[in-house]
């Protein structure tokens, strides 16, 4: 074969990979949401509104369904980034802010969701 058969069939098995995996993260029937939660721990020497910024933008690009939700972890942030947190949190549904001692309860309530 040619380079431009194989190169036509590899882009078309590619996105018929991409379909199927897409159509079965979303079988009727399943008992649960499927998605992935994904933990941000933040602390003091971290850029958070670069990094969240970056997170949303990421997201904007994938499936509604791939992540259901990310918990932002304070790990020593100062009073102005909590409050940045907390305003993301407030602005988008998805994002959800936790202290260290708390992210277990959290965790395992999304995943019992």
């Amino acid at each position: 074969m040619d380079t431009v058969t194989v190169t036509v069939i590899v882009i078309i098995g590619t996105i018929a990979i991409i379909d199927a995996v897409n159509l079965l993260m979303k079988i009727p029937g399943c008992d649960f949401p499927c998605g992935f939660t994904a933990v941000m721990v933040l602390d003091a020497e971290d850029d958070v509104e670069l990094k969240i910024e970056n997170v949303i933008h990421k997201l904007r690009w994938t499936d509604d369904e791939l992540v259901r939700k990310i918990i932002l972890i304070n790990n020593g942030l100062n009073e102005y980034q909590t409050e940045l947190c907390r305003q993301y949190c407030l602005e988008n549904s998805f994002l959800e802010m936790a202290e260290p001692d708390n992210a277990l309860k959290i965790i395992y309530s999304c995943e019992k969701k």
